[in-house]
């Protein structure tokens, strides 16, 4: 099983709330390169647990693709609540 950091799991969670890397950097109290670093930590971590393709990357507007929507319920559920 991989080992996956809580705080990158927040990360991912808190964007596909979000679909927006500014606001979703605001909530967690991060720069917004601060935040893309963290997104591209779990990249290979996330694809190699759940088979994924490649998260997207596209600058605006963000858009969570089919396997983000499949793997989001379960990174949520694993993620810790970010206190709002």
């Amino acid at each position: 099983m991989v080992d996956l950091d809580t705080r990158l799991l927040r990360a991912f969670v808190t964007v596909a709330e979000e679909l927006n890397f500014t606001r979703a950097a605001e909530r967690l109290h991060l720069a917004q390169q601060a935040l893309s670093a963290q997104i591209r930590q779990l990249e290979e971590p996330v694809r190699s647990f759940f088979g994924l393709m490649q998260l997207p990357t596209a600058p605006l507007p963000v858009e969570i693709g089919l396997d983000g929507t499949l793997a989001q319920p379960r990174l949520t559920a694993t993620a810790p609540p970010d206190g709002r």
